[in-house]
């Protein structure tokens, strides 16, 4: 797969970058929660409260913290990956294993955030305004478009094939 460039390669720099950030001080709680000081136990707290958020509010629904369970396993160690891959700005092109990984990462981590999605806007015991709702729609948004953007781009992008049956020929 060919090297992302420019702005693309610095937004999903930025994106993993701050998805490590947001996993280990927010998303987390959500199944650790009494391993966190308590500024940051407050931080989600007020959070939630303060947009309505139905997911990180408490008590969190065994759904949602089977999903962070596997945020925490399955993507984490990706995050980290993806920060080094895109973080370097000399680089050619990626590895196939990368391409392979960045398809079913970005695949199923669109496919996870979509229940979240529709929840936010559609349960019907909503109890935030819908101006409320569509702030955290589109706060949760990007880690929708991300990685549906990643999988596509990794899943078009040949470049990688044509490379590696030219080096072995």
């Amino acid at each position: 797969m060919r090297a992302l460039k420019g702005g693309t390669r610095v937004a999903f720099y930025i994106f993993f970058s701050s998805h490590i950030i947001i996993t280990l001080v927010c998303d987390l709680q959500a199944i650790l929660k009494p391993f966190y000081p308590q500024f940051l136990q407050d931080l989600v707290t007020n959070y939630a409260a303060l947009v309505i958020d139905p997911h990180m509010s408490e008590p969190f629904e065994l759904w949602f913290q089977s999903l962070v369970f596997f945020e925490f396993i399955f993507q984490m160690p990706y995050f980290f990956v993806a920060v080094q891959m895109f973080g370097d700005k000399d680089r050619i092109a990626y590895p196939r294993w990368f391409q392979m990984i960045s398809i079913v990462y970005g695949s199923h981590t669109a496919t996870t955030v979509i229940p979240l999605l529709t929840i936010i806007l559609f349960r019907e015991e909503a109890v935030a305004p819908l101006e409320f709702r569509l702030l955290v729609f589109l706060i949760y948004l990007p880690y929708f478009a991300f990685p549906a953007w990643l999988a596509c781009i990794s899943a078009i992008d040949q470049h990688v094939d044509s490379v590696t049956k030219v080096k072995f020929q």
